[in-house]
């Protein structure tokens, strides 16, 4: 029996492969390379069924001898596939058809029960609007926009907020303070730091110091922020457009695009000066041998006072 277990979350595809491993017949032993998958397949073992957990890297790199491996894999034996990095070729693209299961990132509703469940296997209720802002701030459900894009935050790390937010909160129950010490504002919030910087001024300069403060450079900050107000300014040119179309054509989701219709209320020039600061700071910045926290906060000062 062949099974792969692949996708873009981490978390989910471990329990998926710990599940499977889980027949009390069989006798797990995990590899991390090639050398000896095969010949444990084909072993008999008085400790019960060959499992082999074939842990790899990435398929492209591999595929050939993948492909061999589960063709020679025997009925009577087991091999467990993981991937993060699965490969698109047409052979490996039938075997994952028949034996693959995805475990991609969970959509918007999946994570809110998921990070419900957590809650409550840990006996911390959290109220619904702590829950709504713990998925605003933990920016999981952000990572598939094009601004945003952190591979970094998945499940694993969601699950060690959530166990130290329970532990800070069994005397004074969730609230924001203590969300806001125990997850780093993310820097997958571009979108929101971008509207709330020339709608939301002191809000906007808060969310901006506290990004650049948990590790994001300032150059990072400046191109995103540059790359959402161009994104911005193309949807409001295109304006005798359907939103549906503007949507499809720019990338966009529903919610940036709520954003981007609070900029009509913003001088026709504004956006186009915004853009003109930053990328003279982000020329600054690179020939610039000083502090680079008091530049981005001058920065961000000069387009909140705009």
């Amino acid at each position: 029996m062949v099974k792969i277990v692949y996708g873009t979350e981490p978390y989910r595809i471990d329990h998926e492969v710990r599940k499977l491993a889980e027949n009390t017949a069989y006798y797990v032993q995990v590899f991390d390379d090639m050398d000896g998958v095969k010949e444990f397949l084909q072993s008999i073992s008085f400790f019960g069924v060959p499992c082999a957990i074939y842990k790899v890297e990435d398929v492209k790199k591999e595929r050939k001898e993948l492909l061999y491996l589960m063709e020679e894999c025997p009925e009577s034996s087991c091999l467990i596939i993981r991937t993060e990095k699965p490969d698109n070729s047409k052979d490996w693209n039938a075997w994952k058809s028949k034996h693959g299961i995805c475990c991609d990132k969970l959509n918007g509703k999946s994570y809110q029960c998921w990070i419900q469940k957590a809650f409550q296997s840990l006996d911390c209720p959290i109220p619904e609007p702590m829950l709504r802002y713990f998925i605003d701030r933990s920016a999981y459900a952000y990572q598939e926009r094009r601004d945003g894009k952190d591979e970094t935050t998945d499940l694993y790390q969601i699950a060690i907020f959530i166990k130290q937010i329970a532990f800070a909160s069994m005397d004074t129950g969730v609230n924001k303070e203590t969300i806001d010490q125990v997850v780093p504002a993310a820097v997958g919030k571009s979108w929101e730091l971008a509207s709330k910087l020339l709608l939301d001024p002191m809000e906007g300069m808060k969310l901006a110091v506290e990004l650049f403060d948990h590790g994001n450079n300032s150059l990072k900050l400046y191109g995103l922020l540059l790359r959402n107000y161009r994104v911005a300014k193309k949807a409001l040119l295109l304006s005798d457009m359907k939103e549906n179309e503007i949507l499809k054509l720019l990338g966009l989701t529903e919610k940036q695009m709520r954003g981007i219709r609070a900029y009509r209320k913003l001088p026709e020039e504004r956006l186009d000066t915004v853009m003109s600061i930053l990328i003279e700071a982000m020329n600054r910045t690179k020939i610039s041998f000083g502090n680079e926290r008091n530049l981005f906060i001058q920065t961000m000062a000069k387009l909140i006072t705009l």
